[in-house]
């Protein structure tokens, strides 16, 4: 009898959860979100949470806040959302840095995006732009190599420091050219950008939605974009693959994630708005014009992505030449 009764006991108590858990669904949200940007205000990853956060606060009934937790390379912020409560009120925008390479170049980083995270939304992605010096004699990427072979001391190159993709993409650049660069690394892009229009550095790689104005005002010259084809606001400015690299393509990509433990309802319900939001004539605008490429990818595209985006960065970090 006593077994009976407790086996009863238990099955009740799983109802009970099932149905806590049906509940905290089909009420959600019933308070304030917020979304995790793991860097300082004003660069690409927190340009992609505010438009996707204000959208979805239009929409799903309470409030979205980006919370800025920089720091760390982003592990800060990410780590927060990884130890966050599996509610669906606190969510994160990952990037290349923190999904991709971060977890393959620090073995002491304290969060797993596969074991952590919980894809919602594979957001987009932005090529990055080989830009110089104005004054800097070189006006396309061979002259540019030409340039640097020519040097007595090498060119510098500005750059968040190791590891990142700035960085990752100079190495690239400096094996396929066999030219040697001076790194110079920088706690942040923006110190990068400033420098290099005051011509303090000679070449940086940046995204091309924060190099786009520079470039309007010919305040940078960019020499090459480092993606598959030309983009269709600066349809004069070839590849690096057209002018001689072969798969050369460092982008930037974003996608959104919650808590791994996140119930599936739950899950759905923020996946479904955030999709929504990116196919929002407004918001799609605002990332194209900042130079991005709107995917708008489901849970499982995102999944599929940070799988090759992991192989093709390990690559890159075990680049020997």
């Amino acid at each position: 009898m006593t077994a009976h009764w407790g086996r009863r006991g238990l099955l009740g108590g799983a109802g009970a959860s099932l149905l806590g858990l049906l509940a905290r669904a089909q009420s959600f949200p019933d308070r304030t979100l917020r979304l995790v940007v793991p860097f300082t205000p004003g660069g690409t990853v927190d340009l992609v949470g505010r438009l996707v956060a204000t959208r979805v606060s239009q929409t799903i009934g309470q409030p979205m806040v980006v919370d800025n937790r920089g720091g760390a390379s982003g592990e800060i912020g990410s780590v927060f959302v990884a130890r966050a409560a599996p509610d669906g009120y606190t969510t994160l925008v990952g990037s290349t840095t923190t999904i991709s390479i971060s977890p393959q170049v620090n073995p002491q980083l304290t969060y797993n995006p596969e074991r952590d995270f919980r894809p919602l939304a594979w957001v987009g992605y932005v090529p990055q732009v080989l830009c110089v010096r104005p004054d800097l004699p070189a006006r396309n990427l061979q002259e540019l190599i030409a340039l640097m072979k020519a040097n007595r001391a090498p060119l510098s190159f500005g750059s968040g420091g190791p590891g990142g993709p700035h960085y990752m993409a100079g190495e690239r650049l400096r094996c396929s050219a066999g030219a040697e660069i001076n790194q110079v690394p920088y706690r942040g892009g923006g110190a990068v950008h400033a420098d290099l229009v005051a011509g303090h550095i000679d070449c940086a790689f940046i995204e091309l939605s924060v190099a786009s104005p520079y470039m309007r005002e010919g305040r940078l010259r960019a020499v090459a974009i480092a993606a598959r084809e030309r983009h269709a606001d600066f349809p004069e400015l070839q590849t690096v693959i057209e002018q001689g690299i072969p798969d050369f393509e460092i982008t930037s990509w974003f996608g959104i994630y919650a808590p791994i433990a996140t119930p599936d309802a739950i899950a759905k319900k923020l996946s479904d708005e955030i999709l929504a939001a990116l196919q929002d004539g407004e918001v799609r605008a605002r990332l194209t014009t900042a130079g991005a490429t709107v995917v708008a990818g489901d849970p499982a595209r995102l999944a599929e992505h940070m799988v090759r985006e992991r192989a093709k960065w390990g690559e890159l970090l075990n680049l020997h030449c």
